[in-house]
């Protein structure tokens, strides 16, 4: 074992990634049907989704970032986990605190979203709102996947030291079998798996890079030939079950001649659909998110300097500031929903849409300086009041 902790370098594929998962994640919480955006979203109704692959490298993260620090500096690294659990749950409190506040205040507006308190439980005291808000029994807005963060983070030092004490399969086996016999009683149960997953993949993905690296040309070609051949053909088998056959359907006025072939498409789905469950993250759906992520971050990774160059750090931006931009993107949704209701025009949508994802550039494009702001303006602010008291005397 090397007694030297071997700092590894910023991935701007991970960047990207986080950026292009955030987006989809907005456009499917916006939704409003545009038939442009889906394309790249699916509704959230693909056989997996953007959730899956947040969760998957956010893992990813972890452990490519932390597991080498657990071997040499233990206690520090435990320490900077369960601040990061902290943090996370001071967001996930403070945002559903803000958003059910703003909830009452806005709802006779309409465009609210539902299950606000009381409504969804039936001890309304005040004792019961702060237990269970603090307990993360209740959670409100659109920042939901806080609330699981802080439980995966608070576990995180448990499986980055079992890998970075060789011992990752423990944690590989600890971690399907609580999705194996839990995936269905909760979302954590069935989520962590692919957040743990990734914390030990993370920390094997320079080695993985190197035997990648170490390949002929015409393995390496096979191989992404083969996945991305594999991951196009069921995501747009998935796009044609899950978003044009309903809409053929419920058009069918201008494409009757499609009308069996859509009803033979949703009629698999209705099948199938047990087995891509989103909410216990049922074997099927398990499968193509490892599918579709591993495939992706290939591709990525293969064409990243081509991709940050003609986006111009679109998409790597918004990733830099993942959480952020996260809960800011909260924000959008809550007030857009309030704003624009039940629209069912194309070019409304659109805006809409286009606006919400450029307001979320310019956020991160302009971190920095917006969140300098509040210093700002208290440093005027008492520089204001000591003029004020100078001129008193």
């Amino acid at each position: 074992m090397q007694n030297v902790e071997q700092k590894r370098a910023r991935i701007v594929t991970f960047d990207i990634l986080r950026g292009f998962f955030l987006l989809v994640i907005l456009i499917d919480h916006l939704n409003y049907h545009t038939f442009f955006y889906e394309i790249f979203s699916g509704r959230g109704s693909l056989f997996a989704s953007a959730a899956e692959g947040f969760f998957l490298i956010s893992g990813l993260l972890v452990g490519y970032l932390f597991v080498e620090k657990m071997k040499y500096h233990p206690r520090q690294t435990t320490r900077r986990l369960l601040k990061r659990a902290a943090v996370l749950y001071a967001w996930s409190i403070g945002l559903t605190v803000a958003f059910t506040l703003l909830g009452y205040t806005l709802f006779q507006l309409g465009g609210v979203k539902a299950l606000i308190w009381p409504g969804v439980f039936s001890d309304g005291s005040v004792l019961s709102f702060l237990w269970k808000l603090i307990t993360l029994q209740y959670v409100y807005g659109w920042a939901d996947f806080l609330s699981h963060y802080v439980v995966f983070m608070a576990i995180a030092p448990v499986v980055v030291w079992l890998t970075a004490h060789g011992k990752a399969w423990l944690a590989v086996i600890g971690s399907m079998t609580v999705w194996w016999f839990g995936h269905k009683q909760g979302f954590n149960y069935a989520r962590q798996v692919l957040f743990m997953l990734g914390i030990v993949a993370g920390y094997y993905l320079p080695q993985v890079e190197s035997w990648w690296q170490r390949q002929t040309l015409k393995m390496q070609r096979s191989i992404f030939l083969s996945l991305v051949v594999v991951s196009i053909s069921t995501i747009l088998f998935s796009l044609a079950v899950s978003v044009f056959a309903p809409y053929i359907i419920s058009q069918m006025i201008y494409a009757p001649t499609l009308m069996p072939l859509a009803h033979l498409l949703t009629d698999f789905g209705s099948v199938f659909g047990r087995y891509v469950d989103k909410d216990s993250l049922e074997y099927g759906r398990l499968i193509f998110a490892l599918l579709w992520f591993v495939t992706t971050y290939l591709v990525v990774r293969t064409y990243e300097k081509a991709i940050v160059k003609y986006t111009k750090s679109f998409l790597n931006t918004i990733g830099a500031r993942s959480l952020y931009v996260y809960g800011l993107q909260a924000f959008i949704v809550f007030f857009a929903h309030i704003l624009v209701q039940n629209s069912t025009n194309f070019f409304i949508n659109f805006a809409v849409i286009t606006i919400a994802i450029a307001l979320t550039y310019l956020a991160a494009r302009y971190y920095s300086v917006i969140t300098s702001m509040p210093l700002v303006i208290m440093k005027k602010f008492k520089q204001r009041t000591i003029t004020y008291e100078k001129a008193s005397h």
